[in-house]
């Protein structure tokens, strides 16, 4: 920023809503920044301590690598926002869990609990989840304990609580399995990407020694 512009240096902090004001350059289809000004009166930065404050950047690196698409998510800002509100509340796992699964929906990687063709899981069956086919009943032999095998049952409890408002969220297990299942669709669209976030987060929780996020 320059000229005029440069007094809004100041507002261009991390998680610091803006309202911005553009133009489309004739010719060039490039956007120019017109003017700038916080939206509202939340000030995030100031109520975001760690690891809150970690947890929030971890959202704005998803959203960095993932979300590649130049058009309008309402609902996925919308969702952002609701998170940022409920980390500097304090809480951290349940607010992720539900961000990621707006954003996966956005991306259209939505997790489906049915099998691939359609039909339910049968309860007393074991299941692994495989990211490019969904949930498929486990082989002889493979292993069961990588946090990526349920029964039918279970991922019918999976539904049911998905369907529901994920943010307010407090089943221990229920936490830990929709973090095992989005983190490995999130690790594939990645594609091998380490955050900055998530290595300063499990820092973090080694020096603390408690789950965070």
């Amino acid at each position: 920023l320059s000229g005029r512009l440069g007094a809004a240096r100041a507002h261009l902090q991390p998680f610091v809503p803006l309202k911005v004001n553009l133009t489309r350059g004739r010719g060039t289809g490039l956007w120019h920044l017109i003017d700038l000004a916080p939206s509202g009166s939340v000030d995030y930065p100031s109520r975001l301590a760690l690891p809150q404050l970690l947890c929030a950047q971890y959202l704005n690196e998803l959203l960095y690598y993932l979300l590649r698409q130049p058009q309008a998510e309402p609902r996925l800002f919308a969702a952002y926002l609701r998170t940022l509100e409920l980390l500097s509340q304090g809480d951290t796992r349940a607010p992720l869990r539900a961000f990621e699964r707006e954003l996966l929906a956005c991306l259209g990687y939505e997790l489906q609990f049915r099998l691939p063709d359609g039909t339910r899981a049968r309860a007393d069956t074991l299941y692994r989840f495989d990211v490019a086919l969904g949930f498929r009943a486990l082989r002889a032999g493979e292993r069961a304990d990588d946090g990526l095998c349920y029964r039918g049952a279970e991922l019918a409890h999976l539904q049911e609580v998905c369907a529901g408002d994920l943010a307010g969220l407090q089943d221990p297990w229920c936490l830990q399995a929709l973090q095992h299942l989005y983190g490995s669709v999130i690790a594939m669209l990645l594609d091998g990407r380490k955050l900055q976030s998530r290595l300063l987060l499990r820092d973090y929780v080694r020096r603390c020694g408690r789950a965070v996020a």
